[in-house]
């Protein structure tokens, strides 16, 4: 018997089902593994709960997550600790209800119990499902049981209860809880889990752990939906953990017991309200995932803090960013010896880092959208290099449990298995690939031209750093048009933007020689003739950059706030909803073109 074969007769949860194909749509079905002879491909595959049991053994008494009690404080969990809770959520959660092969849904910010929540579900043969907190209730139409982390959340829920029919228990995370909690009309609070007496359900959970198989769904992924409605994607539990063994291999200098990553994406609260950089400064991260958006915060945060400092201080730093950009430019990274660079690095980018809370990083990477050469430049030139990213939720792993439906998946996943991205990119003359957008973002004009938008949008915002976003406009139009936002300040607590200016925008309007301090300021003074010739004049220098008339942009308009999260314009991975915001604009894109 080989060693593969032996996986098929042993209990779970790290064995093998047999299986007739690589793909499916139904969540009960299990998939083949493709293994290769040598490499990761070839290591034996493991479960979520096989590699937590794992940990445990090895670093039982190593910190697995540290979260915050209370303004300023912190407490620990073990990995020992962390296996009891997630134990113990399993069984509450078959104790409520919880079928195999069902979801858990949790609509809740990145806290301890999302996690527990997420681990339960998976060692009780269930399927965790995020749900994002801007999403209506409707999104857990299909779960047995949903988490949520507030009163908010959970009127979402109530309200809508009676067209739940599968939902058996609804969970709530956080204080003050909602008044109308009561157990026996299945409504719980998350202490009443961690205490519930589950002696009664041990062995059916022991059942449970056996039943659970590498190659089943584990996990419900929702795509951001940026260019159509989200697709739901399964992984199984090799998608994860193959993964996992993968970028842990591709790790530099990994110390057992000293990584640490802060967990906030694609739940960016924290980012939104601009706390991120204190969790950074507390947690002091020696990995970091980000998507652009998140760094080009990061950097107009440095730049405002840069521009109010002495001009012998902006002259140093100048000075330091300079020679630091060079030896990355020229020496690409590579220790070139040079005593300017060792002098910037140790003096003054090691204070750079601090501040940021990345002076411990070994790895920054990017995700989720192309990110522009400036802002890697300017990252580079505070000595943080930044790694892309390249995947897709469909392709997590070394196979996928495709999208639940047939029709998309086989679009999607072809029968080599397969998978059409729908990216677009190009390969340079030393085999670099860079991806540069999205074939279903692609505008087709009147004229059959094909446009890449997000090219265009980034030139425009190159040429004015004020500008936030500039969405183009085209498809199926005789010429190209933009709608422009301009960068304002942000509600911290609900992520809203504001009408007031903010520091790069305040300046830019101050060097144009005017006073205007909000955005409504700027739209009824006419709009103002001297914001609008400085937009005009940024967009005449983009089109200077176009490969071809048809690329250029003829008309614009100033949107009366910025694009975010709570008003619709962004998705959780902070990407612009395309779709959204051409119906949102309409009657704004309608008068460009009359």
């Amino acid at each position: 018997m080989s060693a593969t074969d032996a996986l098929y007769n042993r209990p779970g949860p790290n064995r093998l089902r047999q299986a007739d194909a690589y793909r499916t749509t139904n969540r009960q079905d299990a998939v083949k593994i493709r293994f290769a002879k040598e490499g990761i491909g070839a290591e034996e595959p493991i479960s979520v709960p096989g590699l937590l049991k794992r940990t445990v053994n090895n670093y039982g008494d190593y910190p697995a997550l540290r979260t915050k009690n209370g303004k300023n404080g912190y407490y620990t969990v073990t990995y020992k600790q962390y296996e009891e809770k997630v134990h113990q959520v399993a069984k509450a959660f078959i104790k409520l209800g919880l079928e195999e092969h069902h979801s858990v849904g949790v609509l809740a910010f990145n806290c301890a119990e999302w996690f527990y929540s997420a681990m339960g579900a998976i060692h009780a043969r269930g399927i965790i499902a995020g749900i994002y907190t801007t999403n209506s209730a409707d999104a857990s139409s299909h779960a047995q049981i949903v988490v949520v982390d507030d009163a908010k959340q959970m009127d979402k829920i109530h309200a809508i209860r009676d067209k739940l029919p599968n939902l058996k228990a609804a969970i709530q995370i956080q204080e003050p809880y909602a008044p109308y909690l009561k157990k026996e009309d299945g409504y719980y609070r998350w202490s009443e889990i961690e205490s519930m007496n589950v002696s009664d359900v041990e062995e059916q959970y022991k059942t449970r752990l056996e039943n659970v198989a590498i190659n089943e769904c584990c996990c419900l992924v929702y795509t951001s939906g940026t260019v159509g409605m989200p697709k739901g994607v399964m992984l199984s539990h090799d998608n994860i953990t193959f993964d996992v063994r993968g970028i842990v291999k591709a790790m530099d200098r990994v110390v057992v017991g000293s990584e640490s990553i802060v967990s906030y994406l694609p739940l960016s609260h924290d980012a939104l309200k601009g706390t991120l950089v204190k969790s950074l400064q507390d947690a002091r991260p020696t990995r970091f995932m980000g998507v652009p958006r998140v760094y080009e915060k990061f950097q107009e945060r440095m730049v405002a803090v840069a521009s109010s400092n002495g001009s012998l201080k902006k002259m140093i730093a100048s000075w330091a960013k300079g020679i630091t950009l060079k030896h990355y430019m020229v020496s690409q990274g590579k220790s070139s010896g040079g005593f300017r660079y060792k002098i910037a690095k140790s003096l003054i980018m090691s204070k750079v880092k601090q501040a940021l809370g990345f002076d411990r990083v070994l790895t920054l990477a990017s995700a989720a959208a192309p990110m522009s050469p400036e802002t890697k430049k300017y990252f580079l030139s505070l000595d943080l290099k930044i790694v892309d990213a390249f995947g897709m939720s469909e392709t997590s792993g070394c196979h996928t449990i495709c999208l639940p439906d047939s029709e998309k998946t086989e679009e999607s996943l072809d029968d080599d298995c397969w998978l059409h991205s729908g990216d677009l990119g190009y390969v340079d003359d030393k085999g670099y690939v860079s991806l540069t957008g999205r074939s279903k973002e692609i505008i087709i004009t009147a004229g059959g031209e094909n446009i890449p938008p997000v090219h265009i949008e980034n030139t425009i915002k190159k040429e004015l750093d004020a500008i936030s976003n500039a969405f183009l406009v085209g498809e199926q139009r005789k010429y190209l048009t933009v709608l422009i936002t301009i960068k304002t300040e942000v509600d911290k607590d609900s992520g809203e933007p504001l009408d007031e200016l903010s520091h790069d925008s305040s300046v830019w309007v101050k060097s144009l020689g005017v006073e205007h301090k909000t955005v409504s300021e700027i739209l009824a003074a006419g709009p103002c003739p001297k914001v609008w010739k400085s937009i005009e004049d940024a967009i005449k220098r983009a089109n200077k950059q176009s490969i071809s008339n048809a690329q250029k942009v003829q008309k614009f308009t100033i949107l009366p706030h910025d694009f975010s999260i709570p008003t619709g314009e962004l998705g959780p991975t902070l990407k612009v909803k395309r779709n959204v915001v051409s119906k949102m604009y309409a009657d704004e894109i309608e008068k460009l073109y009359a």
